[in-house]
């Protein structure tokens, strides 16, 4: 996934979402593992989505949520109980 600027990729095997600057020639981790944000750890991100503001909202598939970022990091917005599982009855 790209965001307008075309910097922004979802990488669900490392369990990570990057960005790509154009302006700089090395990959910043935003999310995920290995990260300077601790705030949240990914299982298997399918999805990113950047809304007005540049706020980011993921979808962290093995751990069955949404996760959501703000001015403090980022938070757990839908599905967060802890557990990941499957989603069948």
């Amino acid at each position: 996934m790209l965001d307008s600027a075309r910097q922004i990729f979802v990488d669900c095997y490392n369990d990570r979402i990057q960005r790509f600057p154009s302006e700089q020639p090395n990959r910043i981790t935003v999310a995920g593992n290995p990260s300077m944000n601790i705030t949240i750890t990914l299982h298997y991100p399918t999805g990113v989505i950047l809304d007005v503001d540049h706020y980011m909202f993921i979808t962290d598939c093995s751990n069955n949520r949404i996760v959501g970022s703000g001015p403090y990091g980022f938070r757990c917005i839908v599905g967060c109980s802890g557990t990941g599982g499957s989603t069948s009855s």
